[in-house]
């Protein structure tokens, strides 16, 4: 099998699927107020046979892992039937899904019977007042019920939790001490820039959090895995993770590439869109000429790869 590399040498393997970019609730930090209301018109949408299609051209070049995000992937119609689709091809070893929970509950019996194993679900309160001031909605009881849905249903289930500064830090051992009630893995996230106020009010390093915690409990680092820094806390006696979004680089190490649910391409969360593979697909390319294309837009982000590390590099020093 040819695997996909890019310029630096780095085998890609994992390809992160937006089914859509509707979403059920506003998070205030996610994107800017004026944009909240604003989403593709569905033909505009990779409908999901061109999804599959595409997935089928990745699995092929050395694909193994994709997850599925939005959006709320939960909210496109068919969406549970598609990831059994692609449990089902050949190479694609894990399909995994990103949600916000809310919808969970009336689908986790649909994603256990699909082969789904793994959900990350995020949440960024146990409070409800809090949690409805972050996602303006009141929605936490949905989520915490889906949660306990998926966990019967057998589901492996991990937390995302966006810290924000004065909305939700307070709550992280309040996560810990949950973690340690229902076995479910935390992992506390650095806000990343989004274009809204709370991107830089809002923000909170890792090292930040690390001081917070260590005022309630004693911390200590355990391994860096992926793109989080693992650390076991000895109050509640768990493990859990942050994920240094803004403070550290993880270009070396990463292996994921992103496909929008428009059709476009992301080689990295930070970088320009790369090809149209919408617009490649209805003009009718092959397979041969949509993986071509992909492979030379690997290539071609070399430069500025290398560019991005320097500049990290730069800010480190």
């Amino acid at each position: 099998m040819l695997h996909l590399r890019d310029g630096l040498g780095r085998t890609i393997t994992y390809l992160r699927v937006s089914l859509t970019d509707r979403c059920n609730l506003k998070c205030r930090y996610c994107v800017p107020a004026a944009q909240c209301e604003y989403f593709t018109p569905e033909g505009e949408l990779l409908s999901l046979e061109e999804i599959h299609r595409v997935i089928q051209i990745f699995a092929a070049l050395g694909i193994s892992r994709v997850r599925f995000t939005g959006g709320e992937p939960l909210l496109r119609k068919g969406s549970v039937g598609l990831m059994e689709r692609i449990i089902s091809m050949p190479g694609i070893q894990e399909v995994t899904l990103t949600t916000n929970g809310t919808l969970l509950a009336d689908f986790s019996g649909e994603l256990r019977r699909a082969g789904v194993t793994r959900v990350n679900v995020s949440l960024d309160s146990l409070n409800r007042r809090v949690y409805r001031s972050i996602t303006g909605r009141d929605e936490l009881y949905s989520v915490l019920n889906g949660i306990e849905s998926a966990r019967r249903e057998g589901l492996v289930v991990k937390l995302n939790v966006v810290i924000i500064k004065g909305q939700n830090h307070e709550e992280m051992l309040d996560f810990l001490n949950f973690s340690r009630e229902t076995g479910i893995r935390v992992r506390f996230i650095e806000l990343v820039e989004t274009g809204s106020s709370w991107s830089e009010k809002g923000y909170m390093s890792e090292k930040e959090m690390l001081k917070f915690l260590k005022c309630v409990t004693h911390v200590a680092y355990l391994r860096s895995q992926g793109v989080e820094n693992v650390y076991s806390s000895s109050r509640p006696g768990v493990e859990f993770g942050i994920i240094p979004a803004r403070t550290r680089g993880f270009c070396g190490e990463c292996n994921r590439i992103r496909l929008t649910s428009s059709g476009k391409l992301r080689l990295c969360l930070y970088s320009p869109l790369g090809p149209d593979i919408k617009k490649m697909l209805r003009e009718g390319k092959s397979d041969a000429e949509i993986a071509a294309a992909l492979r030379r837009s690997l290539f071609s982000s070399l430069r500025e790869t290398r560019q991005k590390n320097r500049i990290f590099l730069r800010q480190k020093a």
